[in-house]
């Protein structure tokens, strides 16, 4: 995160962050995506913007600011920034878990993507993160 100009997220997973006991970006510029009314707490007014729009205009708004590493968060938006081909470095977690159920991460996605390697970790708790680059779709 060190590396990142920004954080963008959908507002779904702005309300799950919500959630934690506390803020976990505090040095961290946060974009959420929203077509509708987004309800801040007051500690973050001025902190987090909120946007609108399609993924390639959210990534030239954020360009023009100078933001060009940007961290794409949530289901939905990941999904979205994928299928507009913006995104090229995906980390994908696995956590020891079996869910009954759930929302598939990449069913909305449509075609396939090819993805190579870049490395992977396991940490103490048994995660495994793997960090893929997502190579171009072919035409």
């Amino acid at each position: 995160m060190t590396t990142v100009d920004a954080l963008v997220m959908g507002r779904k997973t702005l309300d799950k962050v919500l959630s934690f006991p506390e803020w976990p970006y505090e040095n961290t510029r946060v974009v959420v995506l929203s077509h509708g009314e987004v309800s801040l707490p007051a500690k973050l007014r001025g902190n987090v913007d909120v946007l609108a729009g399609d993924p390639a205009l959210i990534v030239t708004q954020l360009a023009a600011q100078g933001l060009k590493h940007l961290y794409i968060d949530g289901g939905q938006t990941i999904q979205a920034f994928l299928a507009a081909g913006l995104i090229n470095e995906i980390i994908i977690t696995r956590i020891p878990v079996l869910l009954g159920k759930g929302v598939p991460l990449f069913s909305q996605l449509g075609d396939e993507r090819d993805l190579r390697l870049i490395d992977s970790a396991v940490s103490d708790n048994g995660f495994l993160q793997s960090r893929y680059q997502v190579l171009a779709q072919a035409s």
